[in-house]
């Protein structure tokens, strides 16, 4: 059992994991293979999960544990459709090339999966995480006495309105620097 943190008696570990392969061609036409063009995207998402509870643990810490799974798998439920979105969204897209050779090639293909893997983990991992924060708030790990069906609802909407909250925010402006002395 991992080290718990008070007022923690349990947990639940749970790991999103999304592995991604990428057929690029260099594009035609050009002077100098500069840009690759992205073909095809092949996609595997994965969850585990492992609930850790002491073996003499009361009812409600079992049950307690069980609920961050169900919300791992609620937000793991959308896995397939959100990684089917952004993979079609990135086929078609031209990626810059450092130089021709396939080290170049594999470099920009690199980081072209690493953002594409940030923004998956970010719309299941990420929010995930926030509602088994709210989760645990609402329950106070497990020492108050809920409806855990309910708790779980309760998470899952708080963090629906902070993602809505969030995203209707104005974007500010960065503040402008004055001119350089010269």
């Amino acid at each position: 059992m991992p080290p718990l943190r008070p007022p923690e008696v349990g947990q639940c570990v749970y790991r999103f994991s999304c592995d991604m392969e990428t057929r690029v061609t260099r594009e035609a036409g050009a002077r100098s293979p500069s840009r690759a063009l992205v073909q095809g995207v092949k996609i595997t998402t994965r969850l585990k999960i492992v609930l850790w509870t002491p073996n003499d643990g009361r009812p409600a810490v079992i049950e307690h544990e069980e609920a961050h799974r169900e919300i791992c798998e609620h937000y793991y439920g959308n896995a397939h459709a959100i990684a089917s979105d952004l993979g079609h969204r990135m086929i078609g897209q031209s990626l810059a090339l450092a130089s021709t050779d396939s080290a170049a090639v594999q470099q920009s293909v690199k980081r072209f999966q690493q953002t594409f893997i940030a923004e998956y983990m970010e719309r299941t991992m990420g929010r995930c995480s926030i509602a088994q924060t709210h989760f645990d708030q609402i329950t106070d790990h497990s020492r108050k006495r809920l409806d855990v069906r309910a708790a779980i609802t309760q998470a899952i909407a708080a963090e629906t309105r902070s993602r809505r909250d969030a995203d209707s925010r104005p974007v500010r402006a960065a503040p402008r620097r004055p001119a350089p002395n010269r």
